[in-house]
C-alpha cells in the first residue's frame, strides 16, 4: 500500500497515507458511522462550519461528491477503517498516545472514551484499558464509559476490575459518580 499514489502522472503525486489530514481522517471516519454535521461538532467541539470545511476538503482530495463515496474511496484508499482493529504501523500513533493528546488539548474522558470507541472502533474493554493507560483517573473513566456505552454498572465495575483497576477505587467512582 505505501507505494501507491494519486495524481495525474505528473511530478506532483501524494503517498496515500498523507491524502487526509488526521483531523479530515477523523471527520471522514464519523461520517462512515452516519453521523451528522452537528453530531460531528459536538463529538470533536468545532463548529458545524469547520466539518462542512473538512467535508468540502475531503471531496476535493478524494474526488467524490457524496459521503457515500467519500466513505467508499476513503476506504478503498485505505485512509479509513470499518469495523476491524488495526495496529497501528511505526509512524502512527499509539491510541494511548491519541489520547494523551486529546486530554492535553482540555478533551473531556467522556469525548476521548468517544473518539476511541469511533475511531478504533474500539470495545468497552479496549477503551478502559487505553484510559487506563494514557493516566485517567477511576472515576472519570467509570463516568465516560457509562456515558458512551450505556451499560449497567456491574457490567462497567466488572471490565475495570478485569483490566486491573482498583476494587476500592472503582467502588468508590460507583458511589460518587451522578446516577
Amino acid at each position: 500500500m505505501n507505494s501507491l499514489e494519486i495524481g495525474g502522472g505528473g511530478d506532483h503525486c501524494e503517498p496515500l497515507e498523507t491524502l487526509l489530514t488526521p483531523k479530515e481522517k477523523v471527520v471522514l471516519q464519523y461520517l462512515s458511522r452516519g453521523y451528522s454535521n452537528k453530531e460531528i461538532a459536538k463529538s470533536l467541539v468545532i463548529s458545524p462550519h469547520t466539518v462542512a470545511s473538512h467535508i468540502k476538503h475531503i471531496y476535493r482530495k478524494l474526488e467524490v461528491n457524496s459521503r457515500n463515496e467519500a466513505v467508499f474511496e476513503g476506504y478503498k484508499m485505505g485512509q479509513i477503517c470499518i469495523h476491524q482493529h488495526t495496529q497501528p504501523t511505526s509512524t502512527d500513533k499509539s491510541p494511548v498516545e491519541i489520547a494523551q493528546a486529546l486530554l492535553i488539548g482540555k478533551k473531556t474522558v467522556t469525548d476521548v472514551t468517544e473518539i476511541l470507541k469511533l475511531v478504533f472502533d474500539f470495545d468497552l474493554k479496549h477503551c478502559i484499558e487505553t484510559l487506563k493507560l494514557a493516566g485517567c483517573g477511576t472515576c472519570n473513566i467509570f463516568i465516560a464509559i457509562k456515558s458512551v456505552f450505556k451499560v449497567k454498572d456491574v457490567v462497567i465495575m466488572k471490565a475495570m476490575i478485569d483490566q486491573g483497576l482498583n476494587h476500592e477505587e472503582v467502588l468508590q467512582a460507583v458511589i460518587t459518580s451522578p446516577a
